[in-house]
């Protein structure tokens, strides 16, 4: 079949006002069963769009153009649609709301959400700086409401139900009185305002099904004057308020208005990775993300710890519950996925019963169990970890870390072990399960029977299951926005070296998968392949290969030349405990080497910026994320309380043309986390990523609206259409 002409060689005046096609190197031999010849359908029809009897249709196009026929029946439904699509596309997307490294703390992760990193705050106040029916104290209660309207309520609650409170005020422009039905002016108005950048459908998409009407009357009714408030607008708003009023639905209203504010302050939700581990509950952080009306993953090395776990990887079941332990976060596997730790609490208690586990306490102090329970249920399975971690890596020898292996070379007669060519004493000698010698690495059989029962309590936990699910389906191993390019660890390289012209260059490392070697965005696409088919097909293979994503020297989400566990906990000599990062995390402070990583995932170098969480940001000792390239930026450290308080996320604004970051100071006080805002940088033009979804979607309809006319594909002119249910178009 000859070549079919693209969209993009007509000119507009062919495409719009029934030019000819001749000299476009179309054929008149179209596709089987469908003749475009001069007798064939559509030749030359008086008021077409054109001599279109020589247009080709392939057999896949044509499977396409059937099936969004079904939801575009007719002409008028295409160009309806084709006129939205191109009206959104001559406007800026909205903000895009960038966080990392939760690490299970959902609380802090509400807080920002809540005030999306800072900008939401700052629109409110514009919003009614020049209003004299505000103060400043009704400004703070109308944001305290937005951002928390559980916590507003219970702060209120006798206000709310008293006699005065309840009546509709005659005169709403009083600044000492709080009336919900103020508080209800004050939040159609900003409703109104932070809506205007988006389509009706995007809009419609985010409101909730039992009150969409109303919400829509307040957003769009012009009659309604928010900006001035007259007596005709009060008795509008009171009249809505008194019958949400009667039927006791008035604050429930309240709360789904709020919560639609926060979700149109931005458009989407990244995350860096790591939303479990050291934090109390990640289950919780899961729930709060998945109510969230859209959100992408990028994934971090725990997220896939947890994948692996849950997947039935030995040694990730291991890490899980040691890091549980360590870190006191028992709740969310027993609570939060119904998961019993007994098979461990009494493995630890056979093996390490008389042991006071004093090189395993837990960091922090919370939950039933005591302090030495803790840390021998650590210990048992730090052991089992260590024991697994060991199997797997004989397994598989291209994976080069033979280094890391060390049970077999532990003296328990003289309490060492050798690391590295140097022979170290151990902190803990205590290691009844131990077998010295080629044999170190084999479960005895309370470890085994522990695991066994450990495993099939993963595997059965549905909850784990169907957040692993959304993971993975949110989910990916680097995500860009607007030339913006966001991953959780790095892209593995070697150290920099001279170039024959004077400047500088490096190598990306590259890691063998299936036998074939990769590196840099190949390397990124291949694991993600992997990962994802874990998920339906969990093989020996991929659990491995999740394993060393979560901590392989060459992986992207790791990018350390080794995970220092052991040596931290037994072995006293500091130089030991250090994890060597990966050349990239210096060279991001190279304008050369961003350039590169830009380019290698098809950014822009001039308008892109790289994102990484993983490596924590240290504001005790003025560290500053945005490195000196002015290129990369890190925003791990908001969340994990093991890094303090004090943290950074981002937003990008293609409306201002800016990238800002939000510092954060985490207080007990929701209303008090208020970030410092500064901007990042300032980009040129928004990413043509943006635009090309858009337009491909108008390509593809007008090629539909090209068969429509042709008769190719009949259309059904008594249909109405589908609607645009891709209603995530803003």
């Amino acid at each position: 079949m000859k070549k079919v002409a693209s969209l993009a060689q007509f000119s507009e005046k062919q495409l719009f006002l029934g030019g000819s096609y001749d000299g476009l190197g179309l054929e008149s031999q179209g596709r089987d069963g469908v003749s475009c010849g001069p007798e064939g359908p559509g030749a030359s029809r008086d008021g077409g769009l054109g001599d279109r009897d020589r247009y080709v249709f392939d057999e896949k196009e044509m499977i396409a153009l059937t099936a969004l026929a079904r939801q575009f029946p007719n002409l008028d439904a295409v160009a309806g649609q084709m006129a939205l699509r191109t009206a959104v596309l001559s406007r800026p997307p909205g903000n895009v709301h960038i966080i990392s490294d939760i690490h299970g703390d959902a609380r802090k992760l509400q807080n920002v959400l809540s005030n999306a990193s800072g900008t939401l705050r700052p629109f409110v106040e514009d919003l009614f700086a020049a209003a004299d029916y505000m103060d400043e104290n009704d400004v703070r209660r109308l944001l305290f409401f937005i951002f928390n309207s559980s916590d507003f309520y219970a702060h209120y609650s006798e206000r709310l139900h008293s006699g005065i409170t309840f009546g509709c005020s005659p005169d709403m422009t009083g600044t000492g009185s709080f009336l919900l039905e103020n508080l209800l002016l004050q939040a159609c108005k900003v409703l109104r305002e932070i809506v205007k950048p988006y389509s009706i459908d995007y809009v419609r998409g985010h409101l909730d099904q039992n009150f969409r009407k109303v919400l829509m009357e307040m957003m769009y009714n012009p009659s309604l004057n928010v900006d001035a408030p007259c007596v005709s607008t009060e008795h509008y708003i009171c009249a809505i308020a008194a019958s949400l009023r009667q039927t006791n639905r008035l604050f429930r209203f309240l709360r789904i208005l709020s919560r639609l504010i926060r979700n149109l302050a931005t458009v989407e939700l990244l995350v860096g990775g790591d939303l479990w581990d050291r934090g109390p509950r990640g289950d919780r952080v899961t729930e709060i993300l998945m109510n969230q009306p859209n959100v992408s993953i990028a994934w971090g090395n725990h997220d896939l710890a947890w994948l692996g776990a849950a997947l039935g990887c030995d040694a990730l079941i291991a890490y899980v519950m040691r890091v549980s332990c360590r870190y006191n976060c028992l709740a969310q596997l027993e609570e939060g996925y119904g998961i019993s730790l007994a098979p461990l609490e009494h493995l630890s208690k056979e093996m390490y019963g008389d042991d006071l586990a004093v090189r395993f306490k837990p960091k922090v102090q919370r939950g039933y169990r005591d302090e030495l329970t803790l840390a021998q249920m650590q210990k048992a399975a730090a052991v089992m970890q260590f024991k697994l971690e060991g199997q797997l890596i004989k397994r598989h020898p291209e994976y080069q870390l033979d280094q890391d292996l060390v049970l077999h070379t532990i003296d328990l007669e003289n309490g060492t072990c050798l690391l590295d060519g140097s022979r170290y004493q151990l902190l803990d000698t205590n290691f009844p399960t131990l077998t010295p010698g080629d044999n170190a690495y084999e479960l005895n059989e309370a470890e085994r029977e522990c695991m066994t029962r450990m495993k099939r309590a993963f595997y059965r936990s549905s909850k784990l299951w169907e957040q692993m699910k959304w993971l993975i389906n949110r989910g990916s191993a680097y995500v860009v926005r607007h030339d913006h390019l966001l991953f959780h660890g790095a892209v593995p390289c070697s150290e920099p070296f001279a170039t024959e012209d004077g400047g500088m260059d490096c190598e990306f490392r590259d890691f063998e998968i299936y036998g074939r070697k990769m590196c840099g965005k190949e390397l990124f696409d291949n694991l993600q392949r992997e990962i994802i088919a874990a998920l339906r097909s969990p093989t020996e293979y991929r659990r491995d290969l999740i394993w060393y994503a979560w901590c392989g020297p060459v992986s992207p989400f790791m990018a350390k030349e080794r995970v220092a566990t052991f040596m931290r906990d037994l072995i006293a000599e500091e130089e030991t405990h250090k994890e060597k990062k990966n050349p990239y995390f210096a060279l991001l402070h190279e304008e050369w080497f961003c350039d590169k990583v830009l380019r290698e995932f098809g950014c822009d170098s001039d308008n892109g910026l790289i994102i990484n969480g993983h490596v924590p940001v240290s504001v005790k000792k003025d560290e500053n994320p945005v490195k000196r390239s002015g290129k990369a930026v890190a925003i791990d450290g908001a969340f994990s309380e093991a890094y303090g308080d004090r943290g950074y996320t981002l937003v990008i604004e293609p409306q201002k043309h800016r990238t800002v970051l939000a510092e954060h100071h985490h207080s007990e006080d929701a209303f008090d986390v208020m970030p410092t805002v500064r901007k990042v940088r300032d980009f040129a033009n928004i990413s043509s990523s943006y635009q090309k979804k858009l337009r491909a979607e108008i390509d593809l309809l007008s090629r539909l609206l090209f068969a429509f006319e042709l008769n190719v594909i009949p259309q059904n002119v008594t249909a109405r259409s589908g609607g645009d249910e891709a209603g995530a178009t803003v």
